[in-house]
């Protein structure tokens, strides 16, 4: 089978990438930096094409999907849920989404997680 391939390399990020997800039909990708970025992929056709970011108040420590909604981790302890994001149509020019297009809830924790378990 020999060794992995690269499939495509994306200078999206200057920052180093400490989480990768993909949802369970394999669709959707999401990506969390060291500096409170999580990028989402349409992994469709294997391509990377990127849909949009939402920008959070501290580094992602873990990231998790459960069914549609991804789970995101925060050094501060904090968790968030978050909707999957539309695959269709065209992403804004700055590629950060409207507060509108993704719901956001605050989930509520006795301690800091070090890993998300869907």
């Amino acid at each position: 089978q020999g060794p992995p391939a690269l499939i495509e390399n994306l200078a999206l990020v200057r920052v180093p990438i400490v989480q990768v997800a993909y949802n369970e039909s394999g669709r959707l990708l999401a990506v969390g930096t060291v500096d409170g970025h999580v990028f989402f992929f349409d992994m469709r056709n294997r391509k990377f094409r990127v849909l949009g970011y939402l920008e959070m108040m501290g580094a992602v420590t873990a990231i998790a999907w459960n069914g549609e909604h991804l789970l995101v981790s925060l050094n501060s302890g904090d968790v968030y849920r978050f909707s999957a994001p539309p695959v269709d149509g065209t992403p804004s020019k700055t590629l950060e989404f409207e507060p509108d297009m993704i719901k956001k809830q605050a989930i509520k924790v006795q301690r800091t997680l070090s890993a998300l378990v869907s």
